[in-house]
Parts: structure tokens; sequence; C-alpha cells
């Protein structure tokens, strides 16, 4: 029943889109042309325009701009040009990017497990461990080909661009990872505080 009313109502409303687009409503509306000439009647007002029938001939020669519109796109232009990153930027990038990879691979699974889920004791803990220090491998692996790569002045962007997709997969499944223990040591946590 519900979809025998719901085929009728999209019916009615195809057949009225239909004549919508068919036989146009016609209301009181100037025609494009009347709109154009008060328009530029306006802009002759205004002095924005150089094609006014009232206007001396050299005034017609003269060339008004009104370039406000551009200012928008101007100024966001310049906010981009001035947001690229430097060279300086980049080393600056580089060197905190070795400054995590430092600090996660030299700690045990234990430690590391330690910083995401503390000292609670789930069921399975030994095994996401392993996982995590997979992940963390893999992640510092793939995100010291890429520090090598951004170091090197012989890298194509090819390859950095290519190292750079291989550190981010490597970064989300080291998350991933992480959200599940810590899932897991909320949930385990929670039973045994019952």
């Amino acid at each position: 029943m519900y979809s025998t009313k719901l085929a009728g109502t999209l019916a009615v409303v195809k057949k009225i889109c239909l004549s919508l687009i068919l036989f146009p409503v016609v209301t009181n509306a100037q025609s494009v042309a009347e709109a154009a000439k008060q328009q530029r009647a306006r802009l002759c007002k205004e002095g924005k325009t150089q094609y006014c029938d009232d206007a001396p001939q050299k005034d017609k020669a003269k060339r008004i701009v009104d370039d406000s519109w551009m200012e928008q796109g101007l100024s966001y232009q310049a906010a981009q040009d001035n947001s690229r990153p430097t060279k300086a930027d980049t080393t600056d990038s580089v060197e905190n990017l070795q400054t995590v990879v430092d600090e996660i691979s030299n700690k045990t699974p234990r430690q590391l497990a330690d910083n995401f889920v503390g000292e609670v004791q789930f069921p399975g803990r030994d095994q996401w461990e392993q996982r995590l220090d997979a992940a963390r491998t893999r992640f510092v692996s793939a995100t010291q080909v890429l520090i090598d790569l951004l170091r090197s002045d012989k890298a194509t962007s090819g390859a950095k661009n290519s190292a750079l997709y291989d550190m981010r997969l490597a970064s989300q499944h080291y998350v991933d990872v992480q959200a599940e223990g810590q899932t897991a040591a909320a949930d385990w946590k929670r039973k045994t505080d019952k």
C-alpha cells in the first residue's frame, strides 16, 4: 500500500514538473530586453559604463572600470599565495616528523600500549599489543622513507607523492589499531567497574 501511494505521488510530481517545463508559468515579469535596458540606465546614472545613449561621444570612448567585484577573489588569491609553505617550513615539518618517529620507535610494545590504554588488562591485550607494534613498525618505516625522500634533492615529486600516500595509509592503520585497544580497554573497564 505504501509503495503504491509513493508511486502515485512520484507520478504526480513528474507530471507537474513536465507541465512546468512545457508550459512555463506566465507572470507579469518584464522581458529580458526590458531588464537589460533598465540595468544599462542604472549603470549610466552611476557612471559605471561607457554605453550610455545620452553620453557625449568623447565620454563613450572613456572606459570606467568597476573592479570591486574582484576584490574578494584577489584577497583570497593573496591569502593562498601567502599560505604556501616555504623551504624553511618544510624543513621544520620534516624535523618534527623525525622527532615523532624517534619518540615512538624507541618504546617497547608494552610502553607504547600503556600510552593508549594505561594499565587496563583487557582480554586480548597481548594480541592487541602485537598488532599495535606491527602497525607502529609499518608507520615508522613508511614515515622514514618519506623523510628521506623529502630531504633528498634528487627525489622526484612522483616518488614523494607515493611515499606520502604510503605513510598516510600506515598512519591510518596505526590510528585504527590504537582505537581498537582504547575501545576494548574502555569496555573492559566499564564491565569490571560495575
